[in-house]
């Protein structure tokens, strides 16, 4: 059993009968070690040799970069805002008045959130390198958020959707 690296996905698979994955594909047993905490889409593959991309090659993949980084931004956004936010969201949608007043609060403070992400995002669009990029991905920072979040949750809006509290 041995360890082999797709030539053109990089996919890594270990302990696998050698047989199966015809070397024209795969490199069996890959030396990873240039490439070791190396993100997958910076490694380049050059015969059976995995090394980093150089700074040159990375900038001319800074669209692929700076697109991955957005998307990344914006899920830990979600995670950031969690379940909570879209569960508001439906009651928003679908509450009375006294049930959308109690939730707009949370909503100016959510939009804010978003703001800032957007604002980071189109930073990241204007980059020009690598390097560029992750000086702004290093300041992103939505902690800042915490003390300013209103203590609104869902069951305190389905509290004033049907007029408790």
């Amino acid at each position: 059993m041995t360890t082999v690296l797709n030539r053109t996905s990089k996919e890594v698979l270990t302990s696998v009968n050698t047989p199966e994955y015809p070397v024209q594909e795969w490199i069996h047993d890959p030396d990873l070690s240039a490439v070791d905490g190396v993100d997958v889409g910076w490694w380049v593959i050059e015969g059976d040799d995995i090394r980093e991309a150089t700074t040159a090659e990375k900038n001319a993949l800074i669209v692929w970069y700076r697109d991955a980084i957005k998307l990344q931004g914006y899920a830990m956004v979600d995670g950031y805002l969690g379940e909570e936010s879209d569960r508001l969201d439906i009651l928003f949608a679908k509450g009375n008045q006294d049930c959308i007043d109690h939730i707009a609060p949370y909503n100016v403070w959510r939009d804010t959130v978003y703001a800032y992400m957007t604002g980071k995002a189109n930073d990241i669009s204007a980059a020009a390198t690598v390097a560029a990029v992750d000086v702004i991905v290093a300041t992103v920072d939505l902690s800042t958020f915490d003390a300013g979040k209103p203590l609104v949750s869902y069951e305190s809006a389905l509290g004033a959707q049907h007029g408790v509290g």
